[in-house]
Parts: C-alpha cells; structure tokens; sequence
C-alpha cells in the first residue's frame, strides 16, 4: 500500500509537506510516494560536451519528467526533523537486482543511531526497483529510506548528485556512499567512520580499509593497508597517509565504500574512471591547503570498513565533467604541466616532484593498469611486460629495487 502525494523536492527536503501527508497509511508495509522533478538536472552536467551525445536530449527531458520518489515512514520522519548527527548514506544502482538486497541489509545492521538511506536506480532492466521497495516496507518504521528511478545515464557520479542536490536531508551532518554490490563488512563499519571525526573535529573525511570478495560474496583478497596486531588493526606503513607514500604510489587504490565525509566537503567523482582516486585526492589537497601543508583533515581509521565485490557487472560507464557537493572551488589539472594529473589534484608539495618519487609512482600505477588488462583478457602478460620495460618515464633500476620495497613492506611494515 502507498499513498500518492503531488511534491516538489523543495517540499520534500523541506518538510513541509508533512502535515499535508499525515492522512498516510502508517500500518506496516505502507510507503508514502510522491511525483517530483529533478530540479537543476542540467546543473549536474555543466559541460554536457563531455558527455556522450545521446545524453544531452535525455538531460534535457530528464529536468522536465516528473519521477516517483518511495519513502518509508522513518525516512519521513527524518525529512520533517532530522536528528542531531544525521549520516545519509547514498546507493547508486543499475541492474543490481542480485546483490542490493544484501547491501542494504549491511546498512541496516550498522550500530549508528541515526542513518538514513538514499537510492538512486539508474534505469534497471531488471527488478531492482521492486526489489528495493519490497525490501522497504515491512522496515517501514524503523529504517530510514528513500527511493528513486531516473532513466538511465549510465554514470554513477550523476546518480550519486542527483541524490546529493534533490534528496539530502538538509540536517546532514555526514555523507557516506556504498555501492549497490558492496557490502559493509561490520555493524560497526559505520561507527568507527563517525567517532573519528567527532573526535577530530577539524577532519573534514575519514576513511578506514577494505578487502575483496567474488559475485558469490566469498573472500578472496584480503585487506592490503592493515596488518593485524592483539588489539586489532594498525596501517602498514607503506599505506600510512604520508605525502612520501602519496607521491610513491605505494596508496594506490581508494574506494568511496570506505569512507564518510562531513557535508560542505568538496564531492568530485566525476570520471569514466579513477573517479573515487581523484576524489581522495581533492580531499588531500583540502587538507593540504587548510593547514599549510599537512594531512591532518583527513583521518585514516585502522578498522576492515567494507568488503569490495569484484564481478563483470560494475556501474561504470560515460565520460563525466566535473561538479561539487557545495561551494567548494574546483580544480582543474594543467594538461602540459610535467607531472600526472593526480600529483596536481592531491597537491603533491613540490620536493616530492623528483623524477625518482615520479618513477616509482609511475611504476606502479601502470603495473596495476597492466593486472587490470590482464586478468580481463585486454592484454597478454608478454605484451605488459614489454610495455613496462619501454616506459620512458620509469628508471630501468627501480623495474627490481619497487618489486623489493613491495615485499619488505608486505613481510615487515
């Protein structure tokens, strides 16, 4: 059962419209829905050139079309007075139908008290859609969610800020994101996030670590940046947040599922990849410019955070321009400039430009580019090698001195 509400976002965000839907059905298994345009659609897509070009009509439509917006109880509540503390937690969806039930009900474990929910469905084929409604109503009174459709972009970062411009509960206080196939590996997940930014009141993200698992949600990797201790977790050192580790590439990968963010701070995921890399990086140049130099606004959590799902069905796809949460001045990379676009997004202070921190940063990289293509049958591990061997930015000593560095902090850090 559902009760039909004519709204705009405004209201909703609002609530205002709260006393107009009190005739709702509260019973168990009752959602409150609405028609509502995306309001500044196009707003989302300031340099629509970017994009692919069938996109630019359905931007256009998109802004115009009124779409249905599924809330549950508690999440109406929450619109109407958003409790002190408020963490919204932003899904995109496409075509998740078989792992998204069991992504929501990770959230739902979490122990934090105050946690609404927001999905966004990129235009499923499948049944996503009804799957999360069905999943929505018998938790009616006691989850936090809200739910939306918009035809299908095929971008995440664009489903991600539709939710972040329409739907955010204006009262929050901190941003989390989970992908619709990942999962948060504790109920403590989410805590630990919040208490390290309570306690560090000028952090502005804190972010914690992550390991893998297949399409069947088995373990298959476990997480790269903790070591194990009797008390828990510590860093390994060579993932410690240090500009020394940074320029090295030695942190080099950086998932979203990991992190919470307090709300003002600059949101830039806007690539066909690498999105969630430049976003940390923006975080860290923030920091950088905040405190004169230092990584202090950002706090690295030793606790296991989220389990990253490693399938072919991934929601990535498109060319995306770039866009922010609130009025955070946006940076642009210098295409001549003699070093790579990460170095210039995360602020890399100029002593670690030298061609040695560039090699081994290079390095790196292009050897999990060169995994990456191998293991999808892009590339033969012959031709990867060749590749890396003919690389004229790498220094041909550090092809034996990183592959060493990698196993003495494996074994020892």
């Amino acid at each position: 059962m559902s009760g039909d509400v004519e709204a705009t976002i405004g209201d909703i965000r609002s609530g205002t419209l709260m006393a107009d839907t009190a005739h709702v059905n509260t019973c168990s298994e009752s959602l409150t829905k609405r028609s509502i345009q995306i309001a500044h659609f196009r707003e989302l897509v300031p340099n629509p050139h970017l994009l692919r070009e069938h996109l630019n009509d359905l931007v256009e439509d998109v802004s115009e079309t009124a779409y249905s917006i599924y809330t549950t109880g508690r999440a109406e509540q929450v619109y109407a007075h958003a409790p002190d503390g408020l963490l919204t937690v932003i899904v995109p969806s496409y075509n998740s139908a078989a792992y998204i039930i069991e992504t929501l009900e990770s959230i739902a474990r979490q122990t934090y008290e105050h946690v609404h929910v927001i999905v966004v469905d990129d235009g499923s084929s499948d049944d996503t859609v009804e799957i999360v409604r069905e999943f929505m109503k018998p938790r009616t009174n006691t989850l936090s969610l809200a739910l939306m459709a918009i035809p299908h972009v095929g971008s995440p970062s664009i489903t991600r800020n539709v939710a972040l411009y329409n739907l955010l509960p204006e009262s929050t206080d901190y941003v989390a994101f989970m992908d619709s196939d990942d999962l948060y590996a504790d109920p403590l997940s989410l805590s630990h996030l919040i208490d390290a930014l309570q306690t560090n009141p000028d952090a502005t993200a804190a972010y914690g670590d992550y390991d893998w698992i297949n399409a069947q949600g088995t373990h298959e990797k476990p997480a790269a940046g903790l070591r194990r201790t009797r008390s828990g977790y510590r860093w390994r050192r060579d993932q410690c947040l240090t500009w020394e580790n940074l320029a090295t590439g030695r942190i080099g990968v950086f998932h979203l599922q990991c992190l919470a963010v307090r709300t003002g701070t600059p949101f830039i995921p806007y690539r066909p990849q690498g999105e969630d890399e430049e976003f940390f990086a923006l975080l860290f140049r923030a920091s950088a410019e905040a405190t004169g130099g230092a990584l202090t606004r950002i706090v690295q959590v030793p606790a296991l955070v989220a389990h990253y799902r490693k399938h072919n069905e991934s929601f990535t796809s498109g060319s995306q321009p770039v866009r922010q949460l609130q009025n955070v001045k946006v940076f642009t990379p210098d295409p001549d400039a003699d070093i790579p676009p990460f170095f210039q997004f995360a602020g890399i202070p100029r002593e670690y430009q030298t061609r040695a921190f560039l090699s081994e940063w290079t390095l790196r990289r292009e050897v999990r580019l060169a995994a990456r293509r191998v293991v999808r049958r892009r590339q033969s591990p012959f031709s990867a090698v060749k590749r890396l061997l003919t690389l004229p930015n790498i220094r041909k000593r550090d092809l034996v001195l990183v592959p060493l560095r990698q196993i003495s902090f494996k074994f020892f850090g």
